[in-house]
């Protein structure tokens, strides 16, 4: 969950104050009334970089994110890092015995026959890695790397399916009007006390109850934004982000429920752009009788963790737009 605590968006210091000498603005656009929301707009003067910045009620949603993601991609670089200098300390000779590099590692267990009052209770020493040479080793290394890079992965769609909840429930408790892009059929039988609620963690239930799912959430906010349909569609990536999101979601059911490979059958009827993703997003070598294995490199983690983000500011960016604020509070840099 994101801090409500507000800080300084361009060098994060707590020390701000409310510019109070700024003519009265009601957020919004001013091409429809749909996008009146209650929110009352203020401005703020930071008293450390003395720059100025607005009340945008999603920034600190994103940015949540965005650490969130740097932190993965910073450990997952640390445990690589480690694990390849543990791999480059195995002799030469790929057969030799590497259990000096495993000291201290044997599982210690003992018998549950034993008496617990018994005062000469013993312990035993399992795991002999004498039985395991040099290559075996270097396998289960990049196994592991691979294995943690997938769980990684996995884990950065459910942070992004959170901000898009956390940006959904937002959404409907500023402005209750925005219930009208969803269906009531869809939630008819919902409490009807916490459609009128103030409180956004009753929205982020409501929004987990009838919205469910990334792919439902974003139907809502796209009905709701829809410069975020059209750059779906129309990106530098030159990709449908769409489809990239459902074949994100397999990949993520796979990792999570199959050892991280896909079954034939939840991919057999897609199209060829869907399986195109699939490789080159998510390195799944795709064979329709057998299924897809999928290689989740570091390289392939990265762009992925790049892919999620630049999404997620799509949907910030079209958001703020749409809802009278500013957006433009990250740090730029020439490729």
């Amino acid at each position: 969950m994101y801090q409500k605590k507000i800080w300084c968006p361009f060098c994060s210091s707590p020390k701000i104050f409310e510019n109070l000498d700024i003519p009265a603005k009601k957020t919004g656009s001013p091409d429809s009334l749909k996008h009146e929301n209650k929110i009352e707009y203020k401005r703020y003067i930071c008293q450390g970089c003395e720059r100025e910045f607005d009340n945008n009620p999603i920034f600190q949603i994103i940015e949540a994110l965005f650490v969130k993601l740097s932190h993965s991609k910073c450990l997952f670089f640390y445990l690589r890092s480690q694990l390849e200098e543990l791999k480059n300390e195995i002799p030469a000779s790929c057969n030799q015995d590497a259990s000096k590099l495993l000291t201290g590692s044997k599982i210690v267990f003992k018998d549950l026959f034993e008496n617990p009052t018994d005062p000469f209770s013993q312990v035993f020493l399992a795991g002999d890695f004498r039985l395991i040479g040099g290559s075996d080793h270097v396998k289960a290394i990049k196994n592991l790397v691979a294995w943690n890079s997938a769980k990684f992965l996995s884990q950065s769609y459910e942070q992004f399916e959170t901000y898009l909840k956390d940006v959904a429930s937002k959404t409907l408790n500023i402005n209750k009007k925005y219930l009208d892009s969803i269906k009531k059929s869809d939630y008819k039988n919902y409490k009807k006390s916490s459609l009128s609620s103030n409180d956004d963690n009753d929205w982020r239930m409501f929004v987990g109850y009838v919205l469910k799912n990334s792919t439902g959430i974003l139907k809502f906010l796209k009905q709701v934004y829809p410069e975020i349909k059209k750059a779906e569609k129309q990106n530098y990536r030159n990709i449908d982000l769409e489809e990239w999101l459902e074949v994100f979601s397999e990949v993520r059911h796979a990792v999570t429920h199959s050892d991280q490979f896909l079954k034939a059958d939840r991919v057999r009827s897609w199209p060829h752009s869907k399986k195109k993703i699939l490789a080159s997003y998510f390195s799944g070598d795709y064979n329709d009788e057998n299924g897809s294995l999928l290689h989740i490199t570091d390289h392939i983690l990265y762009d992925d963790l790049k892919l999620i983000a630049e999404y997620s500011f799509l949907v910030y960016k079209s958001w703020s737009i749409a809802e009278g604020f500013e957006w433009e509070y990250f740090e730029k840099k020439h490729n």
